[in-house]
């Protein structure tokens, strides 16, 4: 008898596991759109991206992830930017809950029996659609005092720009990354850091100095997003 509720117990434990194929959740981050160029007229764009995920698990190392987030630029008039990546990840080690493995138990059957604890790491891969609510212009004028010279007879230079950002509305991009994962159960929390390669560009920064007429045109293309998320496998 005692055999006999011991194997339904790591019947009932292992079935759940072994049918997670789909998880889904909600993340938050930032996110930072820039050439990083590092003249002195340069600003980016950034914000604080919330939204869902959802993922489909083919095998116990591939994930197709997808989702939706949106982010408002506080330095940019209060836009909002969307998007919608489609992302494969590889778990480098084992994911676990797909293969039934467990950790956590003391000893033996009874310790198989136990809540499983998985930690993958995934490298990740794709592409991603990026979109704004509408076309955005600013233009201001840009003092700024550079130092020059040796360090004992030090100088400064006065630069004035008159400066022009633009927007381009939609924003395709192929994205990088990797992610860190704690898997309780079926419950997942984990990190993500992304680097995406924008092909049009975002932000365009258009700089003339006021001083000698020279225009220079810079282009962000490329971006930067860390997030952490809360998912729940089933």
């Amino acid at each position: 008898m005692k055999h006999l509720i011991l194997a339904t117990l790591l019947a009932l434990s292992a079935l759940p596991l072994k049918a997670q194929k789909y998880a889904v959740g909600t993340e938050f981050g930032f996110y930072a759109a820039g050439k990083g160029s590092g003249e002195p007229y340069y600003e980016g764009i950034f914000g604080f991206p919330i939204g869902v995920t959802a993922a489909y698990y083919p095998t116990s190392r591939l994930a197709v992830n997808s989702g939706f987030s949106v982010a408002n630029f506080s330095n940019w008039n209060g836009s909002r930017f969307y998007r919608i990546p489609l992302i494969l990840s590889y778990a480098l080690n084992q994911r676990g809950a797909l293969s039934g493995l467990r950790e956590g138990g003391p000893n033996g059957q009874l310790g198989q029996a136990m809540v499983g604890i998985y930690h993958p790491f995934e490298l990740e891969g794709g592409v991603s659609l990026g979109f704004y609510d509408g076309r955005y212009q600013d233009s201001y004028q840009e003092n700024i005092a550079i130092g020059t010279g040796s360090d004992g007879e030090k100088t400064f230079q006065e630069l004035d720009y008159n400066v022009t950002r633009k927007n381009r509305q939609y924003v395709p991009a192929i994205t990088l990354g990797a992610k860190q994962s704690l898997i309780v159960s079926h419950v997942q929390l984990y990190l993500r850091l992304q680097y995406s390669i924008l092909f049009n560009g975002d932000v365009t920064i258009t700089a003339v100095d006021t001083k000698t007429g020279k225009s220079v045109t810079d282009d962000a293309h490329q971006a930067y997003s860390i997030t952490a998320g809360l998912a729940y496998s089933f």
